[in-house]
């Protein structure tokens, strides 16, 4: 037997993505990580909501990129807009990073600060 050892730094990248969602009658923005492809992660939410609520929300992948530190990327961004934490009425996959009452583009400019990795103090402080 062979034993392959990379040290492939794509293997510690992960994807941190923004969906926008229609949940409960209200516009929803989902923040998440996964290591398999974005189509993969939308279908399993998809899925596991069409089995909580009996029909698909509209979901669209707004912003999704690999990068390191996925985990504390994506808790950087829950933090930040913790005032807007959702709780849908039903539980999902995915239903417990979700925001609501926010501009979409307000959240993607914070996604797009903390993915780059800029220190910029942002407009709200």
């Amino acid at each position: 037997m062979k034993l392959k050892i990379t040290t492939d730094v794509e293997e510690d990248k992960q994807i941190v993505y923004l969906l926008d969602m229609d949940i409960d009658g209200t516009q929803v923005i989902k923040i998440g990580v996964t290591g398999r492809k974005i189509e993969d992660r939308v279908v399993e939410i998809l899925t596991s909501f069409f089995y909580k609520y009996r029909y698909f929300c509209r979901l669209r992948p707004k912003r999704f990129r690999k990068t390191t530190n996925a985990y504390e990327k994506e808790a950087q961004l829950l933090e930040h807009f913790k005032e807007y934490k959702y709780e849908s009425e039903h539980k999902f996959s995915g239903c417990t990073e979700l925001i609501t009452g926010i501009d979409l583009d307000v959240v993607v400019a914070e996604y797009e600060r903390v993915l780059d990795g800029s220190n910029e103090p942002r407009k709200d402080d």
